[in-house]
């Protein structure tokens, strides 16, 4: 706690802000903004727009309903100008690329609750991209299998 307390002082001196490393929970980056870092918590993006949908995955037993916002408001949030691809990057670093083509209009999202519910690491949480799989075959590919990434701590817009 003495550490903490001491970095948040320096911090603060210098005019920094500081947060607690729990407290944000997904970095956004843009290519043609290289200055520009937005870290978001769990109540910035559950206050954007929310889609949900019921579909069964090949991770999970059944069907369950996945709500939260659309990777597509999630990068616009950003304001990058020029961007053809989006860079996921887990909390074990593993990376996809999701072109920007590709998104719709309510899919994939960035799931934040699974029946309603938040969800851990554990449990492929807190944010997991998600497809509704069940809705089109065209979303049942292992492209957008391997798109799917949870554990998202990380988006970068090139």
């Amino acid at each position: 706690m003495r550490i903490i307390f001491a970095l948040a002082t320096t911090c603060a001196m210098l005019g920094a802000s500081w947060a607690l490393a729990d407290e944000a929970v997904l970095t956004l980056r843009a290519a043609d903004m290289p200055d520009r870092v937005v870290a978001l918590d769990m109540a910035q993006i559950e206050a954007m727009p929310q889609v949900s949908f019921r579909t069964t995955t090949v991770w999970t037993d059944g069907a369950h309903e996945f709500s939260g916002p659309t990777l597509a408001h999630v990068v616009e949030s950003l304001g990058a100008s020029s961007n053809t691809t989006i860079r996921a990057r887990a909390i074990n670093d593993y990376v996809v690329e999701i072109p920007v083509e590709s998104l719709e209009q309510g899919a994939p999202i960035i799931a934040t609750r699974i029946d309603g519910a938040p969800f851990s690491r554990r449990e492929k949480g807190p944010l997991w991209i998600v497809y509704p799989y069940d809705s089109d075959t065209r979303f049942q590919t292992e492209s957008i299998y391997g798109r799917s990434i949870w554990q998202l701590v990380e988006l970068s817009v090139e």
